[in-house]
């Protein structure tokens, strides 16, 4: 349950937005699907893809859902530093643990335990899908009981700029 701690929502935004207004009025999801693949259109026309899951979806984001939805290995920058880590995993698509960022243009190289932020991109062998993944869960088992999820869309220049500060991947 997201934790809101004050809010305004208009009357007639309540019949425009009533999946906005239950959450605000505390309401929850009591029955299945624990999750939410929705399709969003930019004003540009730009498709997003919206992963959304609850607590009680208990699988793994990237490994279990975004991978075989996207029809795509993934390489996965996730904070690393919280308990039970979950290890690169491999399947029929593969999902790999980057473990450095190497931002050349600043000459800076880290280790992701230094740093929170969540996104994945297709592994650089796949030449035809163009796929960038921006979100708010880390690769972990406790992480299969949180909420959350990840936003995706396909930009040639986007996934190129992430697949190019990606320095050290954790092998399966």
């Amino acid at each position: 349950m997201p934790h809101i701690f004050s809010q305004n929502m208009p009357n007639n935004l309540k019949t425009q937005l009533p999946d906005l207004a239950k959450v605000l009025d505390d309401v929850t999801v009591k029955t299945a699907p624990w999750y939410h693949l929705g399709l969003l259109k930019s004003k540009a026309g730009l498709l997003f893809f919206s992963f959304a899951k609850g607590p009680k979806f208990a699988k793994e984001l990237y490994f279990d859902w975004i991978a075989p939805t996207l029809n795509a290995s993934l390489l996965v920058e996730t904070w690393p530093n919280g308990p039970d880590r979950l290890p690169s995993q491999c399947g029929q698509f593969n999902v790999y643990n980057v473990q450095t960022v190497n931002m050349n243009i600043a000459n800076c190289t880290f280790k992701t335990t230094n740093d929170h932020s969540k996104w994945a991109t297709i592994t650089k062998d796949n030449l035809i899908a163009k796929w960038i993944c921006i979100g708010d869960i880390n690769r972990a088992k406790p992480q299969r009981h949180r909420g959350g999820g990840s936003v995706c869309f396909q930009s040639v220049n986007v996934k190129q700029a992430y697949q190019d500060i990606i320095g050290d991947i954790q092998p399966c």
